[in-house]
């Protein structure tokens, strides 16, 4: 993979802070990686094979269930709280005094461990997806009738040979994956701007009330296009009720699709104005220029 950028020279001190980040935290996430997966693994064994044995199935569900779902906080927590650490050391702790003196732009050095968080990231959302898949398929095992039954009117509904359903749903997936990158991008300008002179002493805590201010910031423009949307208010709630009553879902991703669009569009605009607010005060409060 790192060989691809040293056949472009603009490219190659990109391709070497992605692979620095990569390395630097490489051991952290193969242990955490690895964890998770054992915790996948004995959920997934536990709930199948003790379909043999009604008694302690019930027993163990409950332990391996928490477990799953605990994991999968930890999980999250993990990534996000070590980015924003792994993001401040590298930049502005004594690592980030050697990174300041080598010869490479403040573009490539945030956009090179924001790429690097992006990898990790994308990791750590394939283990949850593992650890989900694990937990269904106990439930499946104890409660297989029941879902079965469930599932059947959520396909019902749905109608996933419907296009526009079809089509919500995709939306709804990409708007999930661009509001996290916004959120991991949102947690490099916080710690960017939390480093600031006039923050830099208690630098933890501005990070954290700047990325929940930011957050709420950010809440509040959607809200706000949301009030200004083109549909009314009544087209909503009409198109709402028979997804509510679980009777058709056609009508709610038909209207719901162009505001989808507008929140995936406004999600990449704000990480583009994160990283840009990164890479400009970077800039402006280092010599690096």
């Amino acid at each position: 993979m790192f060989q691809i950028f040293q056949k472009f020279p603009k490219f190659h001190l990109f391709g070497k802070v992605v692979k620095h980040e990569l390395l630097a935290s490489a051991m952290l996430y193969g242990v955490v990686l690895g964890l998770g997966l054992l915790f996948a693994f004995g959920t997934y064994w536990n709930h199948v094979v003790l379909i043999h044995n009604s008694i302690s199935a019930l027993l163990s569900f409950s332990f391996w269930s928490s477990a799953g779902l605990l994991s999968i906080l930890a999980l999250l927590l993990f990534f996000y709280i070590h980015t924003a650490i792994r993001y401040q050391n590298a930049m502005f702790g004594a690592e980030g005094a050697l990174s300041f003196s080598l010869p490479v732009e403040a573009r490539t050095l945030v956009l090179g461990k924001f790429c690097a968080a992006l990898i990790y990231g994308i990791c750590i959302f394939i283990l949850i997806g593992i650890l989900i898949y694990a937990l269904i398929s106990g439930t499946n095992t104890l409660f297989g009738n029941e879902l079965l039954a469930e599932n059947n009117m959520i396909n019902t509904v749905t109608n996933t040979d419907n296009a526009n359903v079809n089509a919500g749903l995709l939306l709804m997936f990409f708007l999930f994956i661009f509001e996290w990158v916004n959120t991991l991008s949102r947690i490099f300008a916080a710690v960017t701007l939390a480093n600031l002179p006039r923050f830099a002493r208690y630098n933890a805590i501005f990070a954290i009330v700047f990325f929940f201010v930011g957050g709420w910031i950010e809440s509040f423009i959607m809200n706000t296009i949301f009030s200004l949307f083109s549909f009314s208010q009544d087209s909503f709630t009409t198109a709402l009720t028979p997804l509510l009553q679980m009777q058709d879902a056609t009508p709610f991703f038909g209207v719901m699709s162009s505001f989808l669009w507008q929140n995936i569009v406004i999600a990449l605009l704000l990480c583009a104005a994160h990283l840009w607010v990164s890479i400009w005060l970077v800039k402006k409060y280092t010599i690096l220029s």
